[in-house]
């Protein structure tokens, strides 16, 4: 049997239904939103996919459920492929397992926010161009990391693909940085005691390849 592999999306939205477009992101909805990807990881559910006709922003779009909870949909670069994998369905909807998901601690910080976490007053997370990715322990830290370079040296998936900025302060919508596939400013490898995360961040210009292993 062969096996597929599509990307989920717009777990955020999934987990804040009454989130409305354009408008600033609670700490409510992001405890909801860490709430349900720790489910997901932890309890490993069996995942359906089935098509959403009723989606507002795109009636194309197929989603992904657990235990009939909506937990996101399948990214736009993998739609064609769920798309004609339901096409040869009896039912209408696909089993699915959950791989391990990807985890975001932090994106964009308000200057108060990222003075209260610590940061620099020249972080990448006061532009949105930054996210912290949270990591099991050394091994997966270093894993994503070497993904994280493949994509740069343009032997995965280019940079501008992934869409790595996270939504700047003024417009609180989806970065449209363009840059080479070498461009990334910072990967800095993290570990605080036992927690280990992975920093990465994308400028949209004056990039500077810094990578370190930081360690407190």
């Amino acid at each position: 049997m062969k096996e597929y592999r599509l990307k989920i999306t717009g777990v955020h939205y999934a987990a804040n239904p009454d989130s409305v477009g354009g408008q600033p992101d609670t700490e409510e909805m992001h405890v909801r939103t860490r709430k349900m990807l720790s489910w997901v990881r932890d309890e490993n559910p069996i995942v359906v996919l089935m098509a959403d006709p009723t989606n507002p922003m795109n009636p194309d779009a197929v989603m992904a459920i657990a235990e009939e909870i909506r937990i996101g949909y399948v990214g736009d670069d993998w739609l064609t492929t769920a798309k004609s994998l339901l096409a040869q369905s009896d039912c209408g909807m696909l089993g699915a397992e959950e791989d391990e998901p990807i985890i975001i601690n932090s994106g964009y910080r308000s200057p108060a926010v990222n003075k209260l976490a610590g940061g620099s007053n020249t972080s990448n997370h006061l532009t949105g161009c930054a996210v912290d990715i949270r990591c099991a322990g050394k091994e997966q830290m270093i894993r994503y990391a070497s993904i994280l370079l493949d994509i740069a040296d343009g032997t995965k998936q280019d940079l501008t693909s992934s869409r790595v900025c996270s939504r700047s302060a003024e417009s609180m919508q989806a970065s449209r940085c363009t840059r080479s596939p070498a461009d990334f400013d910072e990967l800095l490898l993290e570990q605080h005691g036992s927690v280990c995360w992975l920093h990465f961040a994308v400028r949209p210009q004056g990039n500077r390849r810094r990578i370190e292993f930081l360690k407190a």
